[in-house]
């Protein structure tokens, strides 16, 4: 399987610890969330990269070497991680994992998601409560994606999108016809999960819930801290427990 790592943004909002590197490259602790995603890949027999850079690529490069193909988001500034999708479009036709870069995850939910049947899937985390800022979804009973976005009354939402996707060879071409289309109409601030809305009335998108397995989404300083304090401590201590039995 191939992963495509959405990793051009700067992430505007770390500042200042993105003025120098993107934020898929800061430290959490001696590594960087782009290096654990690649090994965290790696533990699911995930070797098939594509990493879509902008910002600052060559700290990426610098960071993975020359294993993945790398694709160029070359107005990575004015555009979001839906661009960043249908630049990479053409390495996604048959089937794609398409993953956040600034994402923390057990190794065990990818795995999850990889084993699925269903084709296409998206891994959630519930909450009691949730802001404005969380990628909230609502899903039936039988945990298919009913509707994803930021701005989802918080009485029907049902949890919140980790930003790790796996996608069938229609559903890539679902969302590359949505991405194409917001781009040539000038809609350029699209993120990625707003193709899985449009996506839903095609076919089943399925929800994956995650548990209280650690992940995390850096976004804020606090939610670096909490990366580097919390939740990759835990991480490492859940893949020394299963090499240690193991699984």
């Amino acid at each position: 399987m191939r992963a495509i790592i959405l990793a051009a943004g700067q992430g505007r909002r770390l500042l200042p610890f993105t003025s120098d590197c993107p934020k898929s490259c800061v430290d959490v602790g001696g590594t960087t969330p782009i290096e654990l995603m690649r090994d965290t890949l790696a533990l699911c027999g995930v070797q098939d990269l594509v990493v879509v850079v902008g910002h600052r690529a060559e700290e990426v490069v610098a960071q993975l070497g020359d294993r993945p193909h790398y694709v160029e988001n070359p107005s990575y500034a004015t555009t979001n991680s839906l661009h960043s999708f249908m630049v990479a479009g053409d390495w996604a036709t048959e089937g794609a994992l398409v993953i956040n870069a600034d994402v923390l995850v057990d190794p065990s939910c990818v795995q999850d998601l990889i084993d699925a049947p269903a084709a296409n899937a998206l891994l959630f985390e519930r909450h009691e409560e949730y802001d404005d800022e969380q990628m909230k979804l609502v899903h039936d009973a039988g945990g298919r994606l009913v509707a994803i976005g930021k701005n989802l009354p918080e009485g029907a939402v049902h949890g919140e999108n980790l930003g790790v996707l796996k996608l069938s060879r229609a559903g890539v071409a679902s969302a590359l016809r949505y991405a194409r289309e917001e781009a040539k109409a000038g809609r350029n601030q699209r993120w990625m999960p707003q193709a899985l809305h449009v996506m839903v009335d095609q076919m089943p998108v399925h929800c994956i819930e995650i548990g209280d397995r650690p992940w995390i989404e850096i976004d804020f300083p606090e939610d670096l801290e909490r990366a580097r304090m919390e939740v990759l401590p835990a991480i490492r201590r859940r893949i020394a427990g299963r090499v240690e039995v193991g699984v």
